[in-house]
């Protein structure tokens, strides 16, 4: 598949050429619709708010704040002008702003507040600038109306306009103000006067819906491709806009939004996905990647680097990056419980499944041109004796070894398959694994024990020479040429003469797989956990020291000082150097939220090809992890205190304080009986939501700082009267904390016989009988 070219006819000097093509794996994509709690699925606009919020526009749902785990939606029962919102926007003051058909809203203190402007409220708001005076420019169904916070007057240029409406408005470098309109193409405002493009001046399509101000570039989008202007060479004169082209045809056709991410990658939606456009490429996603279908309307790119993106008709999505990509049946595999891997000398890459044969995967394609090619071979139609593949391996003159689940093993010379069965002298057919030595020999586990193949015959070693009572369920090569075998209940080396038998007094659990470390430890998963021999001793390591599960699967070490344990709940990371230099255990867990969408593991499913990227068989498909991606979240989470409720129920705190300020009562002072206090509290951090913790004290009763859990509230009861301060931080999924926890300060005033008035009132009123008692005995003698 040869590279084509995008060039753009008078710009070549910005895009020299970028590669096209399609990248058909599935991402790590997490969508969001109504069964997660949108009120809608078409989706207008997107953005961030400073606090963390993603607020999301819906065409006829309202607006939707989301935390990362709880859509909160407002509509017109909350204030809403109207539930139809166009537009979302966060102004330079934190101020947050709503475009919908009847006018515009702030959200302010909790509440949207409506703006009051009798032209305004009849017209619709598709966008929302804040321009260089400070002034709201709104891009309306009828021109430009300008909010400086006051009042709201027409633009100067409604008439050059037409009238029309605008759904873009970007100013440059230089103070220009672009306003994209449809249908009648693009403007440019200086200050003084106006400036129209349209198809004279190479504007492909007069329907411009958004504008984008690359460096001294112009981008606009239209339906029929996106249009460049370039802004260095004005002092010439004016100038035309040239067209982003694929071999003579417009790119991205159907273009809708436009984004620059802190990279400075430009992400296009389009009316099939988004693209993303770096120098010298562009890479697609759509609905093969894991995006929904639908037009996207809306990206934005959160405070931690994850991409987001809102299409009409398929909710919301984020894209965190390509750590894990996935192949699954959606591409061709044959099915996606796979078990085994294999590459061979061609290039190619075997996958093993459960019940569905076995897929060969062009390697070379996938690697160099991001094209996923497969080949299914199954026991109906090329032969193979069972659909169960547990192993596969390549022996020295170039066949294919398949080991099934219980009709023994296949050999592929590349046109044909040749089945070995127990007539054919193999001494077991449920095979667990197998390896080609360094001398050619394939060595076959199984139910019985062992075979060996030296070209010619099967070699039997079982119960009756004294080396396997039992089955043999893993084999593993070191680079010192020996070889080691694990069974349900013990581990023999065989050196190249002999084997020898290593023993513990409490024995082995079920050893599933083996491997050596460059370290030189010895790593056995088994269905208790994970053993390590050091060539001394052996430890164990359990859930009780970390681990996600003590069902493991397998056990690989990879180029970059890790070792990987694959379990039925996802897999695991050790960090080896931590625990040969400084005997700890250092594990970090991926799971579904994680992008590791199979989660549940298998035995032989685990390659690492020579680029250092890892093949993870799973249920759901294979998944592919490149460290290249792996990145520590610097980010501490943004936590907020969002509410406080006495004896769980929300309340009216008018009476207990002065104000409320962000849902929060200010200076809150509440009688003795009103003190049973609920925190309701969250730390968003959307790279992975599940996996932020959280820790909390209340100064003036808890001692200290009580233990780390998820919960998103915090409940006391029965609290004495006395001032109180609740201390808050939280963490996210790589452990960072926040420096300095969240606050609220709160006093619970104690009943008038326990006031210190009262206690004096009674003292001098007690005093003072006293003495009347005293002087009515002295009158009466």
């Amino acid at each position: 598949m040869n590279w084509k070219l995008i060039k753009i006819s008078l710009l070549s000097f910005f895009l020299l050429c970028i590669s096209f093509y399609t990248k058909a794996q599935q991402l790590d994509i997490k969508n969001f619709s109504i069964e997660d709690g949108l009120p809608q699925s078409q989706i207008l606009d997107i953005c961030q708010d400073h606090n963390g919020i993603v607020w999301v526009a819906t065409n006829g749902g309202g607006v939707s704040r989301f935390d990362g785990k709880v859509f909160h939606n407002l509509g017109t029962k909350e204030g809403l002008n109207n539930n139809r919102v166009y537009s979302v926007f966060e102004d330079s003051k934190q101020n947050m702003w709503i475009g919908t058909t009847k006018g515009l809203n702030r959200y302010s203190n909790n509440k949207l507040i409506k703006i009051q402007d009798s032209i305004l409220g009849q017209l619709t708001i598709y966008r929302i600038h804040e321009h260089s005076t400070g002034e709201l420019w709104l891009g309306t169904s009828d021109g430009i109306m300008i909010y400086d916070g006051k009042k709201v007057t027409p633009f100067i240029r409604n008439d050059s306009i037409g009238h029309y409406q605008v759904w873009a408005i970007k100013q440059d470098k230089l103070g220009n103000t672009w306003i994209g309109t449809v249908p009648n193409g693009l403007f440019c405002f200086d200050g003084k006067k106006i400036t129209h493009f349209g198809v004279r001046d190479g504007i492909i399509d007069l329907k411009n819906r958004d504008i984008l101000i690359n460096d001294d570039k112009v981008w606009i989008t239209t339906y029929r491709g996106i249009n460049v202007y370039d802004l260095s060479k004005t002092y010439t004169g004016r100038q035309k806009f040239d067209t982003l082209k694929v071999n003579g045809k417009p790119f991205l056709e159907g273009a809708y939004r436009l984004f620059k991410d802190a990279s400075g990658a430009i992400w296009a939606g389009t009316s099939t996905g988004v693209s993303q456009i770096t120098y010298g490429k562009s890479k697609n996603i759509s609905k093969s990647n894991g995006l929904p279908n639908g037009m996207v309307c809306g990206i934005t790119q959160d405070r931690e680097g994850n991409m987001w993106f809102g299409s009409f008709g398929g909710g919301l999505s984020i894209y965190r990056n390509d750590l894990f990509v996935n192949i699954n049946e959606q591409h061709g595999l044959a099915n996606n419980t796979v078990m085994s891997f294999f590459k061979d000398s061609q290039d190619n890459m075997w996958i093993g499944t459960w019940s569905g044969g076995v897929s060969k995967l062009d390697y070379d394609a996938w690697k160099n041109r991001d094209t996923i090619i497969i080949q299914n071979y199954t026991q109906q139609k090329d032969g193979l004796p069972f659909n169960n593949i547990w192993a596969i391996c390549e022996d020295k003159i170039g066949n294919i070894w398949f080991g099934t689940s219980a009709q023994g093993v296949s050999v592929f010379n590349g046109k044909t398959f040749k089945n070995y069965h127990l007539k054919d002298g193999l001494h077991g057919v449920h095979i667990a694994a197998m390896l080609v030595d360094k001398k050619g020999n394939v060595w076959i586990a199984h139910e019985n024990g062992l075979d060996k193949y030296d070209g010619k015959t099967f070699n039997f070693y079982g119960n009756e020479q004294g080396i396997f009572s039992e089955g043999v369920n893993a084999i593993f090569e070191d680079n010192l040429g020996n070889i080691w075998f694990g069974s349900t209940n013990k581990i023999v080396k065989y050196d190249g003469k002999s084997f020898s038998t290593i023993s513990r007094q409490e024995g082995f659990p079920k050893i599933r797989n083996i491997t050596r470390d460059n370290y030189g430890y010895m790593w056995f998963s088994t269905d208790a956990g994970v053993v390590v021999y050091n060539g001394r001793a052996f430890k164990n390591i359990t859930e009780n020291d970390g681990l996600s599960s003590n069902m493991v699967y397998f056990v690989h070490a990879d180029n970059d000082g890790y070792l990987w344990l694959g379990t039925n709940n996802g897999i695991d990371r050790l960090d080896l150097s931590q625990f040969v230099n400084q005997k700890e255990i250092v594990l970090k867990h991926y799971g579904k939220e994680d992008g590791f969408i199979g989660l549940e593991c298998n035995q032989n499913a685990f390659y690492k090809d020579y680029d250092g990227k890892l093949w993870i068989g799973t249920i759901g498909g294979v998944t592919i992890y490149d460290s290249k991606h792996e990145k520590s979240n610097p980010l501490e989470p943004q936590t907020h205190i969002n509410s406080i409720r006495l004896f769980l129920e929300h309340s009216d705190y008018s009476k207990y304080s002065d104000s409320v300020q962000d849902g929060l009562p200010l200076d809150l002072k509440l009688p003795y009986d009103k003190n049973h206090i609920t925190f309701d509290f969250i730390g968003i951090s959307l790279t992975n939501p599940y996996k932020v913790k959280y820790q909390f004290m209340l100064q003036g009763f808890d001692l200290n700082w009580l233990p780390i859990g998820k919960e998103i509230s915090a409940t006391y009861s029965n609290l004495p009267p006395g001032k109180y301060t609740f201390l808050l931080k939280a963490c996210n999924n790589d452990g960072l904390w926040n420096r300095t926890p969240v606050s609220y300060s709160f006093e619970i005033i104690p009943p008038f016989w326990k006031r210190t008035w009262f206690y004096i009132f009674s003292i001098i009123a007690g005093l003072g009988i006293i003495l009347i008692i005293i002087k009515v005995r002295i009158s009466a003698h």
